[in-house]
């Protein structure tokens, strides 16, 4: 069995125009089992990649790109989560690099021990060891990942490309000597060919330049592949490794912990649905000054409350004006608001 283990989605900004959607339905066209995304630093597409893998009978795998920094120096990885509780190390990571993460080191993955970590070998660390003949970096790269089961050296795509043949070949006979394990990991960015263009187009937008300047390169070749082009690019170890990987990831999502909302604490333990409905009447009657006011208000607030309590969420309206009021009191600005109530 192989999967597509290497796709960055529209979820990582401007850098790729690939929709999990077109990625489900591609693996489904072309008789995947499996398939994973991998967005830089976020998880955002995780849960639409688990409602559509469920409804087509594909796998899920859910990874995370992020770079390392080595010598001062940043290698692109691709981290799956093994578990769920390599998910939730998966959420850690990804809210630390969104908040105040700036460098991770080999060290600081190792604290994480339900992930599969892949060294991806495009601009990568191993590529830069070998190219440059640093022997003793070689030997310690043998040291510390040798024989280990959680990582495997991430094969570009060496499509219409003899560097990236080369460098496979070369770093494929270091592993094998070196007990070191590969992995075929072609990275898709759009999903044919011909999407090529609107790709280039949304990485100049992303780097604030012309699609005519001369310094201007973009990733070609980077479109979804067929199985029989992965069993075509690379060696059969580093096929078989992608199997290797789809059933050692094991996360359902389903059973995750949901987040709960918080209940809302009422004066005199009334209940909320009666609590707000207070507020909102005092609110309208405020409004009239005093006046008497016509039945289609009185009518529509009531048709309004109906609608949010037999959703639940009362004590969402509650929390959001508690949060207004103590603003307004507090001198903190508050827009005019255009949110789910609308």
């Amino acid at each position: 069995m192989v999967a597509l283990l290497y796709n960055r989605t529209s979820n990582t900004l401007l850098s790729s125009s690939l929709r999990i959607k077109q990625l489900v339905s591609f693996c489904v066209e072309k008789g995947y089992k499996a398939v994973g995304i991998a967005d830089t630093n976020v998880l955002y597409g995780a849960m639409e990649l688990y409602h559509l893998c469920e409804s087509s009978g594909i796998k899920p795998l859910y990874g995370l790109e992020i770079s390392v920094t080595i010598d001062s120096e940043k290698y692109p990885y691709v981290l799956y989560a093994r578990n769920n509780a390599g998910y939730q190390e998966l959420i850690e990571l990804s809210t630390a690099l969104n908040d105040d993460l700036d460098v991770v080191s080999p060290e600081h993955l190792d604290r994480y021990k339900n992930l599969i970590t892949i060294e991806i070998e495009n601009r990568g660390y191993l590529e830069h060891i070998i190219n440059t003949e640093d022997n003793s970096a070689l030997m310690e790269y043998v040291r510390r990942y040798a024989n280990r089961d959680d990582f495997y050296i991430g094969l570009s795509s060496p499509l219409n490309n003899n560097y990236y043949r080369n460098l496979n070949d070369r770093i494929t006979r270091f592993a094998m000597q070196n007990h070191l394990q590969t992995v075929a990991m072609p990275l898709s960015l759009y999903a044919t060919k011909e999407d090529a263009e609107s790709y280039k187009v949304l990485k100049a937008i992303r780097l604030q330049t012309s699609v005519n300047d001369s310094k201007f390169s973009y990733e070609t070749d980077s479109h979804l592949l067929a199985q029989q082009d992965i069993y075509d690019l690379y060696d059969a170890m580093s096929v078989n490794n992608t199997d290797m990987i789809i059933n050692d990831c094991n996360v359902d999502l389903g059973e995750m912990p949901k987040a709960n909302l918080p209940k809302f604490i009422t004066p005199e333990g009334v209940d909320s649905k009666t609590y707000l409905k207070s507020l909102c009447l005092a609110g309208l009657k405020k409004r009239f000054e005093g006046r008497k006011y016509p039945d289609s208000y009185s009518n529509r607030l009531n048709y309004e409350l109906k609608i949010i309590t037999e959703m639940n969420y009362e004590d969402y309206f509650l929390i959001v004006w508690d949060l207004i009021l103590f603003s307004r009191r507090n001198n903190i600005y508050v827009g005019v608001g255009r949110g789910s109530a609308s």
